[in-house]
């Protein structure tokens, strides 16, 4: 699997990679994390970060599934609650780092169940629109989804390759276009697109989740290979060394758990699209 994706790092043009590793967002969210991370812990001391981080988990796939249960079942539309759910469920995702900093935890260990909990959410949510689509008959919406599942996990493969031989890299993209293949932007579109994945924007007659879909779909891509032609510099060493040797070593277990998730990953997305386009164009 990674010989596969190697390749593409030797077909892009060199990118630039600059030294800040952490995301703008960070520089908001930080102050505001570690302030509810002490307020939790006043409330129930004996709270984790990985508590939090599995909590979250299991928020965001609570949050998903209701958005496929039928109006018709429970008498409500459940979309803003599961809105609600998901957004401060993911959001559990910067507030684990600062339970993790404040009770002196933080650990590579810690770091990859997080990272491995950001994932199975990201296909938690396109397995979950894969069925609404198929529900509503748009197989457009099924292949959508199904692609980005699939993609959503290749900027992280690249970003450890890179890491892993000691490199920096930043997380918010060297081009604009990459900008939307992160992390928080593509939790932003697979939530608004899992909660409400059929409004019409501006007399387009396409629902906005399998627009917002592909343009997470290609920004997956494009951030892929703009980090494939980082890894290319970092593999002649033309770029600056990152002198922390943990981030070197937390790079390394990335880059070996990151391929089999991605086969994992594709499996179920593969099969969900299937299934889903199947359903869809009976």
């Amino acid at each position: 699997m990674g010989t596969v994706y190697d390749i593409l790092g030797f077909c892009m043009e060199s990118a630039p990679s600059k030294k800040a590793r952490n995301s703008v967002f960070r520089k908001f969210t930080d102050p505001l994390t570690e302030k509810v991370a002490k307020s939790l812990l006043k409330i129930k001391p004996e709270l984790t970060a990985d508590d939090i981080t599995r909590a979250g988990l299991w928020g965001v796939l609570t949050g998903a599934l209701l958005t496929i249960i039928p109006k018709e079942v429970i008498g409500i539309d459940m979309s803003a609650i599961a809105l609600t759910l998901m957004t401060g469920s993911t959001l559990f995702d910067a507030l684990d780092g600062a339970m993790a900093r404040l009770l002196k935890t933080s650990s590579n260990k810690g770091a990859m169940l997080d990272l491995m909990i950001d994932r199975w959410q990201e296909t938690g949510l396109a397995v979950t629109r894969v069925v609404s689509a198929s529900m509503r008959k748009d197989p457009i919406g099924v292949l959508a989804a199904t692609f980005a599942g699939i993609t959503n996990p290749f900027p992280s493969y690249y970003r450890a390759k890179v890491e892993e031989l000691g490199y920096y890299v930043p997380e918010s993209g060297a081009k604009f276009t990459s900008f939307f293949g992160t992390r928080p932007v593509r939790a932003l579109f697979g939530i608004t697109a899992t909660a409400y994945p059929e409004p019409q924007l501006f007399g387009v007659e396409t629902p906005l989740q399998p627009i917002l879909d592909s343009v997470t779909s290609l920004s997956n891509v494009f951030t892929a290979f703009e980090r494939a032609s980082i890894y290319r510099r970092a593999i002649s060493g033309n770029l600056e060394l990152n002198p922390d040797q943990n981030a070197q070593e937390l790079g390394s277990l990335k880059a070996k758990e990151l391929p089999i998730f991605m086969i994992k990953n594709t499996a179920i997305m593969v099969a969900a699209g299937t299934i889903g386009l199947v359903n869809a164009v009976r």
